[in-house]
């Protein structure tokens, strides 16, 4: 039962990071919808989903490639997940131009959509899941106080048991 109370308990480091790729993928589902109507949803559901990248994303993403990546126990799946943050971050600017293109939008969304998932299975199934199996609790402690400090300076509403980041859905 120890072991199981400490796995748990390394677990937690990743709780508010979890629940920020739940709302991710609420997005990536909604931006997949709406592609699919066009017109005004699409356009919409476009820029509802920038407010939220410019608000919670860019600091999520943030908060991975300076408290996670760094410490990763597996380097070759951390460096496939900081292709994937850029590859986000492309997506999101093509999403920008799509807006003043209206024929791009809709591949512009399913992309951003697809990369969006991609992200977030890459980073909860191999990564998160590797570290917990095989950090220490001095590394799951460690990385826990970096993810509170960038939190606490950036995103203080996005921590603890209440965090529910479903501002801009």
């Amino acid at each position: 039962m120890e072991g199981r109370v400490e796995v748990m308990s390394k677990a937690l480091v990743f709780q508010d990071l979890t629940r920020d790729h739940h709302v991710f993928l609420l997005h990536a589902k909604r931006l997949r919808q709406a592609a699919g109507v066009g017109g005004p949803t699409a356009s919409v559901a476009a820029r509802a989903f920038l407010e939220y990248w410019n608000g919670s994303v860019l600091s999520h993403l943030a908060e991975e490639e300076h408290c996670i990546l760094p410490v990763a126990i597996d380097q070759a799946v951390a460096g496939r997940i900081r292709v994937g943050c850029d590859k986000l971050r492309h997506q999101a600017d093509w999403l920008r131009v799509a807006l003043m293109e209206m024929s791009l939008l809709r591949s512009a969304m399913e992309d951003l959509s697809d990369a969006i998932r991609a992200h977030v299975r890459l980073t909860e199934w191999e990564m998160f899941a590797n570290m917990v199996e095989s950090m220490g609790q001095k590394r799951a402690d460690w990385i826990q106080e970096k993810l509170n400090q960038m939190r606490k300076a950036n995103r203080p509403y996005a921590m603890g048991e209440g965090y529910a980041d479903e501002t801009y859905l």
